[in-house]
């Protein structure tokens, strides 16, 4: 049974043990079948919860159910309340453990604890495309590729850094999908997706009003806006709250969606759009600069080093941490683009959680409070205590195993060696949040890289 295997996937927290069970079901085609219709990137069900029914017969095979949710409901033969009774019936004929498995499936996570990285090693490169593929990263500032970028457009287009949740809207058939940047849906919207309805209602009636040819997919980031402080909340509150299913939602919470980049449906999941960037940002420019919720990045166009001073400084003022630069003439293309940098303040890093260690003093002592963490190539290893709020503590000491293997972000004040080893470590490193939108670490390079960045500053 899938169920089963999903089980004893979940029996453990380490990651090697896991893909030793995806390998001794290399050759289950029930179960590939399982792996590809949940985390084919491609394939969407457009369904946000599962429909409530009663199981009533046991004549349907998983096989044939997966089957039907591919051809029926994901290439949008039938949508909405008539898609919704579709897998209702579906799941009532389907035994109680298939069911459940179909459930996951919808969902998107088998919720076991593995990822397309680990699938892949076990099934083949290539045996599901990876969603974090297809977003087109920022390089790291430095003086030969900002002159090679003026020189490729001339002035250029300079915008806000934004500190929110980066996520895709995707809009398909007047309906959209909120997901983050390896592909899994955002909690707040599985959880409450009446929330987004301003999101929804804005992009319908400008398709109403014939401005979208085609399907679309927007790159940008959310953020929750309280009418009551008139401010946004902080990075790592405002994300907490839309990745979690039980933060607490308030009444004078808003969901604002600020929007970078657009391109059409089709083009996204072949990870190219071959529309120079300024045609993109006008558009983006005519029909998102003064609205909301959703709203064009603040932007301006530049033509020297002095200009994007000047904007970077009136951002770092207001509490801001930097800006992108961007050639007029980027395409879009999912990989790092060098016609696009990334010039801030901070240095951040993405490493992986390896361990968790008991505290040796005070009131932490002998419960879970550090983090063991390393860069991708185990090059930089560090203990990551700092920042851990109390609520935070308690979640880290209900389970502490969840937390191994998982991605965080990790600000610091620069590299040292390790005492008596070749590895690094990182100056004074502060914990800012877990990462459930990224499967994969820094390496030392890139590391490096964002200090030789920050350097620019000095």
């Amino acid at each position: 049974m899938i169920l089963d295997i999903i089980e004893q996937l979940r029996s453990t927290t380490k990651r090697t043990e896991k893909e030793q069970i995806l390998s001794q079901h290399k050759d289950n085609e029930l179960f590939k079948k399982v792996l590809k219709a949940t985390y084919d990137s491609s394939i969407n069900y457009w369904i946000k919860k599962i429909p409530e029914y009663e199981f009533v017969d046991d004549n349907l095979t998983l096989d044939v159910a997966i089957n039907n949710l591919i051809v029926v409901i994901a290439s949008r033969q039938k949508t909405g309340n008539e898609a919704i009774q579709y897998v209702k019936d579906m799941l009532y004929t389907l035994t109680a453990q298939d069911a459940k498995v179909l459930e996951l499936i919808i969902q998107r996570d088998l919720d076991c604890g593995i990822g397309i990285k680990s699938i892949n090693k076990v099934f083949g490169k290539d045996f599901i495309k990876d969603f974090s593929t297809l977003y087109m990263r920022c390089s790291t500032f430095d003086e030969k590729r900002f002159e090679k970028l003026k020189k490729d457009s001339g002035s250029f287009i300079v915008q806000e850094k934004m500190d929110g949740l980066f996520a895709n809207v995707i809009y398909v058939g007047s309906e959209i999908d909120v997901v983050s940047r390896n592909g899994k849906r955002i909690e707040l919207f599985e959880n409450r997706p009446e929330l987004f309805e301003g999101i929804k209602k804005q992009l319908n009636e400008l398709s109403e009003y014939g401005m979208f040819k085609d399907d679309i997919v927007l790159n940008g980031e959310l953020l929750i806006f309280d009418t009551e402080s008139e401010s946004l909340l902080s990075r790592e509150e405002g994300n907490g709250i839309l990745n979690s299913k039980n933060k607490e939602w308030k009444s004078s919470f808003e969901i604002h969606y600020v929007v970078w980049d657009i391109m059409n449906h089709e083009s996204f999941l072949k990870g190219k759009w071959e529309v120079p960037y300024i045609e993109r940002y006008r558009f983006l420019k005519c029909q998102f600069e003064y609205v909301s919720p959703i709203s064009l990045v603040e932007s301006k166009i530049c033509s020297d080093m002095k200009e994007v001073d000047l904007m970077f400084n009136e951002v770092v003022e207001k509490g801001g941490e930097g800006v992108i630069i961007k050639s007029m003439n980027v395409i879009w293309k999912s990989g790092t683009s060098t016609q696009q940098l990334k010039y801030k303040k901070e240095i951040d890093c993405e490493l992986e959680v390896t361990n968790v260690l008991n505290g040796k003093t005070g009131k932490l002592k002998g419960t879970p409070a550090i983090f063991e963490c390393q860069s991708a190539d185990g090059k930089v290893i560090v203990n990551v205590g700092s920042g851990m709020t109390d609520k935070f503590r308690k979640e880290l000491e209900a389970n502490p195993d969840s937390f191994i293997g998982r991605i965080v972000t990790v600000r610091f004040f620069g590299l040292q060696k390790a005492k008596n080893s070749e590895t690094w470590s990182l100056y004074l490193p502060r914990l800012i949040e877990v990462r459930n939108d990224k499967d994969e670490a820094d390496t030392l390079e890139k590391i490096q890289e964002l200090i030789e960045m920050k350097s620019r500053f000095k």
